[in-house]
């Protein structure tokens, strides 16, 4: 009887998802750059800038960083954690392939996330609750997988939408 290989994608990546306003790319780095964790992990830290935005945020700060200029369904597979603005649609799409997604609402804003309400989507609003999200992520992979099934919607990963929202 043969035997059947399996390949397993190691997820090795932080994705740090670019906004289409250099103001809040300007606000997502900062807020990364203040976490312990950002300076304490193995991952492979990659900015993927929004296709519309040609603009790049000041990386500097951020250790062992790339940019990636990608479809996001060529990032997804390898990506441990992503972390978006609040209003990313790539958000949504990360969450859909079973990716740990956290997205930053700036506390005087509102939250427009496609994803709020949405169980097991995480928000923060400052540098220490990211730090804590990235934290108990990386913990939860090692002992609790997630076992959101993403594969009835893996074929909407990568592809545009325009929504209702009346």
């Amino acid at each position: 009887m043969p035997r059947h290989s399996v390949q397993v994608t190691q997820k090795d990546v932080l994705l740090i998802v670019g906004d289409f306003f250099p103001h809040l790319n300007e606000r997502l780095i900062e807020l990364i750059r203040k976490t312990h964790y950002i300076h304490t992990t193995n991952l492979e830290i990659v900015f993927k800038p929004h296709p519309m935005n040609t603009k790049l945020p000041d990386l500097s700060g951020l250790p062992h960083v790339r940019i990636a200029t990608s479809d996001l369904r060529d990032l997804l597979p390898r990506t441990h954690t992503a972390v978006s603005c609040n209003s990313s649609t790539a958000a949504l799409e990360s969450f859909i392939y079973g990716v740990k997604t956290i997205s930053y609402v700036d506390p005087e804003a509102l939250n427009s996330s496609p994803l709020r309400g949405v169980s097991g989507a995480m928000f923060v609003t400052s540098s220490e609750q990211l730090d804590v999200a990235l934290t108990e992520n990386r913990l939860r992979q090692s002992t609790e997988p997630i076992t959101f099934d993403s594969r009835p919607m893996r074929h909407l990963v990568g592809k545009r939408f325009l929504l209702n929202l009346r």
